[in-house]
């Protein structure tokens, strides 16, 4: 039976930050991609999307310590199932070891797609803030891998990602609607995350000092 669709107890799995931070996640990449394939007006808010991104990254590492239960780092799925291929899907309240390797990994990509692009310089249009500091030659790598294989390895990884919960969508584990309304149906007593106007208000305040901390960081370096 999929706990999806079971009837048992409605829980809340997904609180509004990690839900928020999620879609604009997905929204600014979706950005970036199409931004970075212009000059012009379009590179410069490829920039501000790369800041902003940042500060996202920073905001949902800092939730995944403090933040609703089940998007606590800790409460993740690391431990592969005994007896199981390491592809199997397995139900889980939060994100099952498939999700939480594979979000670990789009992380990872992610973190370093943003890192190469604060070194980038083009010797044209645009010179990422930490260019200055690294030199010609590591700039020119970063440049190389920022618009090359990163981007690739990235993409691939976020389409696979993609295409992962389509297929599972299709045989009835609906993992996508959680993420968006944040609640599940499950068969047992779970634990739910805390989603109140306090943590809501907590969240908001972290974003921000994420935002500022971004902002001043990046003006220092210019």
């Amino acid at each position: 039976m999929n706990p999806g669709h079971a009837t048992g107890h409605r829980i809340r799995v997904w609180d509004l930050p990690t839900r928020v931070n999620h879609w604009l996640l997905a929204g600014l990449m979706v950005f970036m991609v199409v931004t970075g394939q212009f000059n012009g007006d379009w590179l410069a808010w490829h920039m501000r999307a790369g800041y902003a991104l940042i500060g996202l990254f920073l905001f949902r590492l800092g939730w995944g310590l403090v933040g609703g239960h089940w998007s606590r780092f800790a409460h993740f799925a690391w431990r592969w199932p005994a007896g199981r291929a390491p592809w199997a899907h397995t139900e889980a309240v939060g994100h099952a070891h498939t999700g939480s390797w594979s979000v670990l990994v789009l992380g990872l990509l992610l973190l370093a797609q943003l890192t190469s692009g604060l070194m980038t310089d083009d010797d044209f249009l645009y010179a990422g803030p930490l260019a200055a500091y690294v030199g010609s030659d590591v700039a020119g790598l970063m440049s190389w891998l920022h618009t090359g294989p990163g981007k690739l390895l990235l993409l691939a990884w976020v389409v696979a990602h993609v295409a992962a919960i389509a297929f599972w969508h299709r045989r009835g584990h609906r993992l996508l609607p959680a993420m968006w309304h944040g609640d599940k149906t499950w068969p047992s007593h779970v634990p739910a995350s805390r989603d109140t106007w306090r943590t809501r208000t907590l969240a908001l305040v972290w974003l921000l000092l994420c935002g500022i901390l971004v902002t001043a960081v990046i003006g220092a370096l210019r």
